[in-house]
């Protein structure tokens, strides 16, 4: 049984998810691998480092009472996608798997706070 997280646990999760993929995409690893993927795999990552970046800094300086009600709102697909995302992100080394990991979650973030980047 999943404990429901509070507003500001949740926004708490989400910040540190989105520092973890941030850290996680400009590992020298990751980056390696990135070098081996087509151009467009490696456009697509360069994109969404970037709507990570944007995501992580316009929630770390939003006021929790400015996104309390999205959160309560889509509560149960955050938490929900924040584990799936550290799953994925643990098992998957394949750059295609893990944009489209990133890209999953991000679509939940998007609900709380608008980024966009296109």
């Amino acid at each position: 049984m999943k404990i429901e997280l509070n507003s500001y646990q949740l926004k708490n999760a989400t910040l540190r998810q989105l520092k973890n993929i941030r850290s996680m995409m400009l590992n020298i690893d990751y980056l390696i691998e990135l070098e081996k993927s087509e151009i467009e795999e490696r456009k697509k990552a360069a994109l969404l480092l970037s709507k990570v970046q944007l995501a992580y800094l316009k929630l770390r300086t939003i006021k929790l009472a400015d996104i309390r009600a999205n959160l309560e709102q889509n509560n149960k697909e955050l938490s929900k996608s924040i584990t799936s995302l550290e799953d994925a992100l643990k098992v998957s080394t394949k750059i295609v798997n893990i944009i489209n990991s990133v890209s999953n979650f991000l679509s939940i973030v998007t609900k709380i706070i608008p980024i966009s980047l296109k």
